[in-house]
């Protein structure tokens, strides 16, 4: 619980009314599930207004309301009204000072590729030995993970968190919030670059993740990516290197696929299995054993906790239809993790073709034809028989894949997905293995839906 007097002195507000009820059972920003007693942060966005469900939430309930502008409330009405010049903002200091008062062990993950996945499995392990709260799916944000640090309650014994950016000075904000004890960064690659510009831009980003450590200040590096390894970082700083070819702390070698199974050897000494096909996933699962051994995880435990891990859908999931199979790897895509798809499609056992279906990679600013072209030029030199694209810049990776490749009528575009789905159908033989993936907004998993309905 919380004071509304507390709440004030965290966010900096004026209470400018006053009801008779101090205490706060929980904070809410979504009326609809808004909860008798909560605040309701009247948060303000692109093509929303939360002031506008101001009313409503007082109607269910609320004990108190953070507002940012004048707005006319029922005189009659008891509530606590309190103003900030930014509710968003107001938010994410009253969940920072939240988390004080729940003074557990925090992990922190971002990275360019795979950073939900290797929140997932970092929480799974240590799952085994600790109450652990995590965000949801990619809950990653300003808003995101305010309301998980809302979560936290005397039950927990550790926090593990996703953060997300898309623009400068996110990650620090996020970190700055919930004071994160250790940090994992998973890698550097080229996204986002509609605002990050390029790589280094990336880097510059995603490193201020250690800005705000305190504690024990540990800190879980992929020893593979050249831009990690390279990272400075002060001499009271714990760091692990995790990896599978440069000498690392936590390392993985005889990496190998049978059954729709990973499985390599940690450290020369213990045998993993992961449940998927993507040998990138190697990592996050290096991620989540550094994690795990760090705070007290036998090896058997975790183990366990691999061999039982359940990976979200659309993210490199196998899915076997009547006499063909699709990879769906369609949740999202950007340049590096485009890449490992095609890496663990061209690695697949199949009596048939391998077909891959490409659709456009968003946000990545005045880059986009240049990395799409260095795709093209990528997959033509893979063993794909057939390569389908859909989409304005995906384009620019049909054309340089006929350019440079010698399977030229393999290679076809598509500007309507309703057309290539009807040209897939036709195309689509027995023993036909079909990786499907492209950014978010292409929404790419309407042509899994409509391949797995035909056959």
């Amino acid at each position: 619980m919380l004071r509304v007097n507390e709440i004030a002195k965290a966010t900096k507000s004026s209470l400018i009314r006053k009801s008779g009820h101090n205490l706060i059972n929980g904070v809410s920003t979504d009326s609809r599930t808004l909860k008798k007693n909560d605040i309701f942060f009247a948060l303000r966005g692109d093509n929303f207004d939360g002031h506008n469900f101001i009313n409503e939430a007082i109607k269910k309930g609320a004990a108190a309301v953070v507002i940012s502008k004048q707005i006319k409330i029922n005189d009659k009405a008891k509530i606590n009204i309190l103003k900030v010049k930014d509710t968003t903002i107001a938010l994410g200091d009253l969940a920072g000072h939240y988390r004080c008062k729940n003074n557990i062990p925090l992990i922190a993950v971002t990275g360019s590729a795979g950073k939900t996945t290797a929140k997932d499995i970092i929480a799974a392990v240590l799952g085994k030995e600790y109450n652990v709260l995590k965000n949801l799916g990619t809950h990653n944000n300003h808003i995101g993970v305010p309301e998980t640090l809302f979560k936290l309650n005397n039950r927990h014994n550790i926090c593990v968190l996703e953060l997300g950016t898309n623009h400068f000075g996110e990650i620090s904000y996020l970190s700055k919030i919930a004071m994160p004890q250790v940090a994992v960064i998973t890698n550097i690659g080229p996204s986002h670059l509609e605002f990050f510009k390029d790589l280094d831009g990336v880097f510059k980003e995603k490193k201020n993740i250690i800005k705000h450590l305190a504690g024990a200040k540990i800190v879980l590096l992929n020893g593979d990516d050249v831009f990690l390894r390279k990272m400075k970082l002060p001499q009271q700083f714990k760091v692990f290197y995790f990896g599978k070819e440069s000498p690392c702390d936590f390392m993985a070698s005889g990496i190998t696929t049978e059954n729709n199974n990973v499985k390599f050897v940690f450290n020369k000494k213990h045998k993993f299995c992961l449940p998927t096909l993507g040998r990138f996933h190697v990592y996050n699962a290096l991620a989540a054993i550094g994690c795990g051994l760090i705070f007290g995880v036998g090896t058997e435990k975790i183990k366990a906790a691999l061999e039982d891990f359940q990976f979200l859908s659309r993210r490199l999931s196998k899915i076997d239809c009547s006499d063909f199979s699709i990879l769906d790897d369609t949740y999202n895509s950007n340049p590096l993790s485009l890449e490992k798809a095609v890496e663990t499609l061209t690695g697949f056992k199949t009596s048939g073709r391998r077909i891959l279906v490409m659709g456009d990679m968003l946000e990545l600013g005045s880059r986009s034809q240049e990395l799409h072209r260095q795709m093209g030029s990528f997959v033509a030199h893979m063993p794909i028989d057939i390569f389908i694209t859909l989409g304005k810049f995906s384009k620019f990776a049909a054309d340089t894949a006929k350019s440079e490749s010698k399977i030229g009528r393999g290679i076809y575009n598509f500007d309507s997905k309703a057309d290539l789905i009807d040209f897939l159908r036709k195309k689509i033989k027995s023993g036909d293995i079909i990786l499907i993936k492209g950014s978010r907004l292409m929404q790419m998993e309407d042509i899994v839906s409509s391949l797995t309905k035909v056959k």
